[in-house]
């Protein structure tokens, strides 16, 4: 995985993965089944040149269902991936 301080976004439509509680990632706004979710993502990425894949989850997902998507991507040679965080309120 790339250090998120070498990867930018730079394409104004990103390749963006969200990790859902019910077994599917969203392809930007299309549901895929996780275990088909490489045979999915890897025809979009060859149409063009992506920086990177973009990782979030929703805020109830446990952190290994995370986990387990990247390790998909990774078994799958897809090696730029960032994880797409927001920062917590801070609050008055």
């Amino acid at each position: 995985m790339e250090s998120p301080s070498t990867l930018a976004v730079r394409d104004e439509d990103p390749m963006i993965l969200t990790v859902a509680q019910n077994d599917l990632v969203y392809i930007k706004d299309e549901p895929v089944a996780t275990p088909l979710l490489v045979e999915r993502l890897l025809p979009q990425l060859d149409l063009r040149d992506y920086e990177a894949v973009f990782v979030k989850g929703d805020a109830e997902v446990p952190y290994g269902r995370i986990i387990h998507v990247l390790d998909v991507l990774e078994r799958a040679d897809i090696h730029r991936v960032a994880l797409v965080v927001q920062p917590e309120d801070q609050g008055p």
